[in-house]
């Protein structure tokens, strides 16, 4: 905006003194106005050149404003038309400050006009008249032209303006509102925008799946953390997909843990069925993707069960899940064996098919009784 208005100073500047020279005003007045114009160039060369441009406002306004003052009284002060053009860079230079500074700008504006006005009923000896009444009405038209083109200007810059903030601003919502909806189950999020403090909801059957790279903390303590972490977040965003794929929702990752939960939404009756596919996929992943140069591998644990899920936070909101369920989930991943998904009847009751399951026996899982656990192992690890 500074430059623009300084670029058209310059221009409009240039022009009046042109016109000025026309009508047969003094020589003076045509030499204040090739001057200013002059003065707004080189401050809009230094604009574009990369100068700071919270340096060059003040200078830019006391150009204009200088140019106003002297031209009020060498162009037939109030008879003239310098008054209207002292409106238009009024508003023109409300636009290029801060807020903070705006009023005191305003009071400037207010304190040179009363003196304009002071001075030309006091000592009107000081206003230069023009040279013919035919001078005066052109001038004066010429001014009252100008000044509306320059407000016309102003307010389409002002439009335009409103209008791109208006598209930044949508887009940006939309965009934050993108990822909050991937944060957060499409339910809760939808809760969540009408005004709900915070969503809390209890699941009857639903199954948690946690995956979690083997060996990663050894990994990264033995290598480049910087070249690792990036491997990782391109492992994550093949689950991401994967999640997609299968329908389920991604509930955190912690480290290099990975944690899901199928039957939040919709109430899904195959949610064990859809969790059993992802960690298929999961383990498929280990056979394509490399971490720290080398193929790796992961542990699966899956549990079916009755859940909380709910969204906490209100400045950060995040979704997790709380319940016996949860921690089975996290527990049978630990006893499984790299490259495995293991779970128990809970989950295996819920499948459409047993095939390729290997039976584990009774296990303690948690401290509580013992339980019968399944493992599946997938085919392209052997090859």
């Amino acid at each position: 905006m500074l430059n623009v208005t300084n670029l058209g100073t310059f221009v409009f500047v240039e022009f009046n003194a042109g016109i000025n020279a026309f009508l047969g005003l003094n020589h003076e007045l045509i030499f204040v106005c090739a001057f200013c114009g002059f003065v707004s160039l080189v401050l809009y060369i230094c604009g574009r050149l990369g100068a700071r441009l919270h340096v060059l406002i003040i200078p830019s306004i006391a150009n204009i404003l200088g140019m106003m003052v002297v031209g009020f009284f060498l162009n037939g002060g109030s008879h003239g038309g310098s008054q209207y053009y002292i409106f238009l860079a009024l508003i023109a230079s409300i636009m290029m400050v801060r807020s903070r500074h705006r009023l005191i700008l305003g009071v400037l504006y207010g304190l040179v006009i009363t003196a304009l006005v002071c001075i030309e009923w006091y000592i009107p000896q000081s206003v230069i008249p023009y040279p013919s009444n035919r001078a005066r009405i052109l001038d004066v038209w010429l001014s009252v032209v100008g000044t509306g083109i320059g407000v016309a200007v102003v307010l389409a810059i002002l439009i335009d303006n409103y209008r791109l903030y208006q598209r930044m601003f949508l887009a940006e919502k939309r965009r934050s509102d993108r990822l909050f909806r991937n944060s957060v189950p499409k339910s809760y999020a939808q809760k969540l925008m009408q005004g709900h403090l915070s969503v809390i909801e209890s699941h009857p059957s639903v199954s948690v799946l946690y995956c979690d790279i083997v060996g990663f903390t050894p990994l990264v303590a033995r290598l480049d953390p910087y070249l690792i972490i990036p491997e990782l977040g391109r492992i994550f965003s093949v689950f991401d997909q994967l999640v997609e794929k299968f329908g389920v929702v991604k509930v955190t990752t912690v480290g290099d843990a990975y944690m899901v939960v199928a039957g939040i939404q919709n109430s899904r009756s195959d949610h064990a069925q859809a969790c059993f596919e992802l960690g298929q996929a999961m383990l498929r992943v280990c056979g394509k993707l490399t971490l720290g140069g080398e193929y790796f591998l992961v542990r699966i644990g899956i549990h079916s069960g009755p859940v909380v899920a709910g969204v906490v936070g209100r400045v950060r909101a995040h979704f997790d899940l709380w319940g016996h369920t949860v921690n089975m989930a996290s527990s049978l991943q630990t006893i499984a064996e790299p490259g495995c998904i293991c779970f128990g009847d809970a989950t295996r009751d819920l499948l459409n098919d047993s095939w390729g399951l290997q039976p584990l026996g009774l296990v303690d899982v948690m401290d509580s009784e013992p339980m019968r656990l399944w493992c599946f192992r997938c085919d392209c690890l052997d090859t």
